[in-house]
């Protein structure tokens, strides 16, 4: 908040604590058996009260004696080597959220989040986008897989682990201390730390590129991106928000053979690599908010592509060669300066899934 000398903010009280943590269980920790317990579980919390709340709201579905005996067993194993600090500790109980979680595409769904600045606001919108284009939901697509996506966001607001805002439920939010343990959880619990690229600044040197699974580069300072990399596994690339980025080459998105998610909006960007259509597993592309003048005249080779987002692409005057791209099912123009003529209807009605 712009204080000159860092404040500490101390941890609740035990009282405090334990009354913090009964709230968010919903009340049957009263129960003789269970309360000793309970408190014993409340207290692997430290005080913290994201730790507190995340665990509360594990706990609340679970109603007997032996899981919550079996939950307090986890809590007090030895937490793994490298967790040394009180910090990594929390790590390690906020997990316990995590491994309650049911279903591996639910998880998937979670730790995608952590691709985000901390405490960034995530369009429920778009997450569900780009899951869905990750197939977290199976093969299934349209509303199937668009109420699925909504049911996971609920169910993690439920579980602690991701934040509503009170004021506008279109977006969510991750703590900081919540998504650090998401990027553990995604870097396999440490061993692979290059699985997911998350940088602010630059490009960061990665020794073993042909196994990093995500990239986000978003909101930062990058004015060129060149060179190219081995991403075979890639299948998410985030670059939105670098406000003064100017040119990326095409070289950059040759290896890239799994691309399902590209974002690259709010830039500078003038053209489009002609490399892009090379991209032909892409099913979500984010170009708005650019500068862009024409679209590149290979898109049309782009035969997965379902989602494409032109908006505000002041300089875009044609949509010419989108006819071919035979899956697109959303197409948003809104603020683009795409006239709708009756060339641009005519291009439009072969799109049968539009």
């Amino acid at each position: 908040m712009g204080v000159a000398d860092p404040i500490e903010v101390q941890r609740l009280a035990e009282n405090d604590a334990w009354d913090l943590f009964q709230m968010k269980l919903g009340g049957h920790a009263s129960r003789s058996k269970i309360q000793e317990i309970a408190r014993k579980v409340a207290e692997r919390c430290h005080g913290l009260p994201v730790a507190l709340k995340v665990l509360g709201e594990t706990m609340s579905c679970k109603k007997k004696v032996r899981e919550w005996t079996d939950a307090l067993h986890v809590l007090t194993s030895s937490p793994p080597i490298e967790f040394v600090e009180t910090e990594d500790e929390v790590l390690h109980i906020l997990k316990y959220g995590y491994d309650s979680l049911k279903g591996e595409r639910l998880k998937s769904c979670f730790q995608y989040c952590s691709l985000f600045p901390a405490a960034y606001l995530l369009s429920k919108d778009s997450l569900v986008n780009y899951w869905e284009a990750e197939r977290f939901f199976g093969g299934f697509g349209g509303s199937i897989s668009q109420n699925q996506g909504y049911e996971n966001i609920d169910t993690l607001v439920r579980a602690g682990l991701l934040m509503e805002s009170d004021d506008n439920t279109k977006f969510v939010q991750m703590h900081d201390v919540v998504r650090k343990m998401a990027l553990w959880v995604a870097s396999n619990l440490g061993k692979n730390k290059e699985r997911c690229v998350v940088q602010a600044g630059e490009v960061v040197p990665v020794k073993d590129w042909s196994g990093v699974r995500r990239i986000s580069l978003m909101n930062n300072e990058i004015q060129e991106i060149s060179g190219s990399h081995e991403c075979y596994q890639l299948t998410t690339l985030f670059l939105q928000q670098n406000r003064n980025l100017v040119r990326i080459s095409g070289e950059f998105f040759q290896c890239m053979l799994k691309l399902v998610v590209l974002n690259m909006s709010f830039n500078k960007l003038k053209e489009l690599p002609e490399e892009i259509s090379g991209l032909l597993a892409l099913r979500y592309l984010n170009l708005s908010w650019t500068k862009i003048e024409r679209l590149s005249d290979g898109l049309g080779r782009l035969k997965r592509l379902r989602h494409l987002n032109l908006e505000m692409t002041k300089r875009l005057k044609s949509v010419d060669g989108l006819s071919q791209v035979s899956s697109l099912g959303v197409l948003r123009l809104q603020g683009s300066n795409v006239t709708l003529d009756a060339s641009t209807i005519e291009e439009l009605q072969h799109l049968e899934r539009l």
